[in-house]
């Protein structure tokens, strides 16, 4: 359930280390905006691996000294069922081990299936650079991130200081498809404010494995912190 918003906090705070970018310490948490589009892009949940086509934009906070991270997302996403529009909010909370997703008003509950941050590091190669208007920037494949069965993953970085500019990922199971976000108003450090559970969350149900959009919906979100994984 988890593509690419994982993996960019791991890039963000812990890998690459022999690069110049990825070296620094002291990164306790990171909050940013992002806006990301896909085509049949490979997403996996506990179900298997899907197709996703849509539109999501969103808010992320990470805590990473006290492990805690909140995405809050809108998507619209088309299916050979039909269009499906969506808003969620997800806490998770490493110390309890917890997963709160608010969806359509109701809140569920489940178990954290990641560590904040992850503890297993991808290996990242910077592969050359590219321009974005005027900015240039370092560009980074992710070599060894766990779903690269599926999908291959490349980001671009501001390399005077090291924020992520955007992200790419390119199926390579056969199975054509690709997605693309981007990342805006990055500021290194969590905002606290986000991390309120809602009091709706009191009386969480159990997280429903029979509605096939609400569970693409919630695998989308989460695969979206692969790239800060």
């Amino acid at each position: 359930m988890k593509l690419l918003l994982l993996l960019i906090i791991t890039i963000l705070f812990n890998c690459a280390k022999s690069q110049n970018c990825f070296v620094q310490t002291g990164f306790s948490g990171a909050t940013l905006e992002f806006i990301s589009s896909d085509t049949n892009s490979n997403i996996r949940n506990d179900n298997g691996v899907f197709g996703y086509t849509g539109v999501t934009n969103g808010t992320l906070s990470v805590d990473i000294e006290n492990g805690i991270v909140f995405v809050d997302s809108s998507e619209l996403s088309v299916s050979f069922t039909g269009t499906y529009q969506s808003s969620s909010q997800i806490y998770g909370f490493e110390g309890t081990s917890t997963l709160f997703i608010i969806n359509e008003g109701t809140c569920y509950k489940s178990a954290l299936s990641f560590v904040i941050p992850i503890n297993q590091i991808p290996q990242i190669n910077k592969i050359g650079t590219n321009t974005i208007g005027t900015l240039e920037c370092g560009v980074y494949e992710v070599v060894n991130q766990e779903n690269q069965d599926i999908t291959s993953i490349t980001v671009l970085v501001n390399e005077q200081d090291c924020s992520l500019v955007s992200g790419n990922s390119v199926n390579n199971n056969g199975n054509p498809g690709s997605s693309l976000i981007n990342f805006y108003n990055y500021v290194p450090k969590a905002n606290p404010s986000y991390f309120n559970l809602p009091s709706i969350c009191n009386n969480a149900q159990p997280l429903p494995t029979s509605n096939q959009n609400h569970m693409n919906t919630i695998s989308h979100s989460l695969s979206l912190l692969n790239y800060l994984k």
